[in-house]
């Protein structure tokens, strides 16, 4: 059996997220939590989800 790396499951986590963005809903409302990670890594996933969710504009 193939142990992933941290940051291969990092990885698979945020698609994950991105691909059911009801979760993401949930975590941010304390309503479900990702078992394993820690806190600071659980803020460090929503705001890289946000990031990629949230459309970038800039002014030219």
């Amino acid at each position: 059996m193939k142990f992933k790396k941290g940051v291969e499951v990092m990885e698979e986590l945020v698609i994950y997220l991105l691909n059911n963005p009801e979760i993401i809903q949930q975590v941010k409302d304390g309503n479900a939590s990702l078992i394993g990670v820690e806190k600071e890594e659980v803020h460090s996933i929503i705001k890289e989800v946000d990031e990629l969710i949230t459309p970038n504009y800039y002014w030219r």
